[in-house]
């Protein structure tokens, strides 16, 4: 699965955007097997970045 390449990569905050949906899915914690906090925000919640926690999407 992409998420566990992108987690054994050590990319720290993943985003996928459903756009059909209107969710943001948020993958984070990144470990050898996947990431081990993941969770899904509805359209109206703000996300803030790790690497740039004063920036709020």
């Amino acid at each position: 699965m992409v998420n566990t390449v992108y987690a054994t990569a050590g990319i720290a905050d993943y985003w996928i955007l459903d756009v059909n949906q209107r969710q943001i899915y948020v993958f984070r914690e990144p470990g050898l097997e996947g990431y081990n906090l993941e969770f899904i925000l509805q359209e109206d919640a703000t996300l803030s970045l790790i690497a740039f926690p004063e920036i709020e999407v």
